[in-house]
């Protein structure tokens, strides 16, 4: 399991190459019909731990193809073991058919197992790693992230119901705000949280609009939920099966969940977040920079107003620090924002949003970090919208009084901050493959508990449809022809395994 690199990818995968070594050993003891059934429960096994392992779907087509070769060659070594020439075009080879027959076969055997068995989690699929890759956290400790890996991994797919086009505006998904800063970690209030009850159906996150005229409808597939809807600029209210409840910043918590969550929310203009004004959390510092607070001072410290002084920091990041996703920072350093700043002079959003955040502090501004994601892959219609774990972003908020309220800043260099992407020409073949992509994680990788129920319910509500359109008698008649159809196809099954062939003049031939 080591040597296969269990390690790295955890247990599960390694050991479905150990279960296709095992199979193909199995093919070698296929010489009749019987041995022939016995392998196909090993093949299915191969089936359902290619899938509950991959994290992409050309794996379960490497497990295929890793799968006919072993069948193939099996065959040829067992013809050989029996003497037989299998080089000799005019001697016994194996059939492609055999092949053919043993994956189709397995595949219908895998099928059931896979939809009803329990889904792993990491470690076991995914294994764990000191290395951390993009995506949403509900926390940040920049202590600890020496290097980003950009994940391909689909965060959420956003699309408007009346199908128009996707706004640049919407790219921007909210998920929280961190007002707490320890030595280098942003971490979120969990304390004063509300619960959001249903009006309707429909959870209204702002208390001076209570209507939808004049929205839009969008709906929100959130294939990785990690405690937060994703809401962007404008949303008036929410609608799901997921309990809610709404914290200081204005971001809504979820309960803790592995399945997919889909979500419908209704937005207008781009407005400020709906929370609380600032308290003394928003100014607090774990410790006093010296080298921090005189840089703040330099660079911001002539100003008087906090806009012109958020507005001078985030200038003054975005031209002279650049853009890294390895920041080389020392797990043990005591102020990764100061190390930052005074050393390093390089690093990734969060980086730059944290050292705006601790410079504005210094000058008493009320600032807190914001996490989310920003851009996307359009379709080539504009009418969807696919946001990956690489369009993950921080950014900043900051308090600029009551008519105003929280406003949003980037210090994060341009060249940092995700984007939309549009599809055209020949960058529609790999749109179809994203959504090939995004079908494998929806229908295999993520399928859980909540899909297992839903195909129960789906299927008791067919069951319910077919005894509504049909008496009972129908049914009864039905499954009585059904019943002698099966065995009427066992009796000739059996007569043709004998050599019986009662159609050809009355005449038998046994073997």
């Amino acid at each position: 399991v080591v040597m296969a690199g269990g390690l790295s990818v955890g247990p599960l995968r390694p050991l479905g190459h150990l279960l296709l070594l095992l199979t193909a050993v199995q093919v070698l003891l296929v010489h009749d019909g019987r041995s022939f059934l016995r392998s196909l429960g090993l093949v299915a096994m191969v089936w359902v731990v290619s899938v509950a392992s991959s994290t992409h779907m050309m794996v379960a087509v490497y497990f295929l193809i890793s799968t006919g070769i072993g069948w193939w060659l099996g065959i040829r070594l067992h013809l050989a073991s029996l003497g037989m020439a299998v080089d000799d075009a005019k001697g016994p080879l194996p059939r492609p058919g055999h092949v053919l027959a043993a994956v189709g076969a397995a595949l219908l055997i895998a099928t059931p197992f896979f939809l009803v068995m329990p889904r792993l989690g990491s470690p076991w699929i995914a294994g764990s790693s000191f290395s951390r890759s993009t995506g949403f956290s509900p926390s940040v400790d920049l202590g600890k992230l020496g290097r980003l890996t950009e994940s391909q991994e689909v965060a959420l797919i956003l699309r408007a119901e009346d199908g128009s086009e996707i706004r640049e505006a919407w790219s921007r998904l909210r998920g929280t705000a961190f007002d707490q800063v320890m030595a280098g970690s942003f971490l979120p209030r969990r304390a004063d949280l509300v619960e959001l009850e249903a009006s309707r159906g429909v959870v209204w996150l702002r208390p001076d609009v209570r209507t939808l005229e004049g929205t839009v409808e969008i709906e929100i597939d959130l294939l990785n939920p990690r405690r937060y809807l994703m809401l962007p600029p404008g949303t008036v209210a929410v609608q799901t099966n997921a309990r809610m409840a709404l914290d200081v910043y204005g971001g809504v918590l979820i309960g803790y969940r592995r399945e997919p969550l889909r979500y419908r929310l209704w937005v207008g203009p781009p407005r400020p977040p709906h929370s609380a004004p600032p308290g003394s959390r928003d100014t607090l510092l774990p410790r006093d920079h010296d080298g921090v607070r005189e840089l703040a001072l330099a660079v911001a410290g002539g100003f008087e107003t906090h806009e012109e002084r958020a507005v001078a920091v985030e200038r003054f990041l975005q031209d002279n620090y650049a853009y890294a996703l390895s920041s080389g920072v020392r797990i043990h350093n005591t102020d990764p924002v100061a190390w930052f700043l005074l050393e390093a002079r390089e690093g990734h959003c969060e980086f730059f949003a944290g050292a705006m955040v601790v410079m504005l502090r210094h000058l008493g501004v009320p600032a807190r970090m914001v996490a989310g994601y920003s851009g996307g892959d359009l379709s080539p219609d504009w009418d969807e919208l696919v946001v990956r774990e690489a369009n993950a972003h921080a950014w900043v908020e900051v308090w600029l009084g009551a008519d105003q309220g929280w406003v949003v800043f980037d210090p994060t260099p341009a060249v940092g901050v995700p984007g939309l992407g549009g599809v055209s020409g020949l960058e529609r073949v790999r749109w179809v493959w994203q959504q090939l992509e995004l079908f494998w994680d929806r229908k295999m990788l993520s399928f859980g508990f909540g899909d297992q129920i839903d195909l129960v319910d789906d299927l008791v509500e067919a069951l319910h449809r077919i005894s509504r359109a049909v008496d009972r008698t129908t049914i009864l008649f039905g499954g009585a022809v059904g019943l002698l159809a099966v065995v009427a196809l066992a009796l000739l099954w059996k007569l043709w395994r004998r050599g019986l062939r009662p159609w050809r003049g009355g005449s038998t031939r046994m073997r």
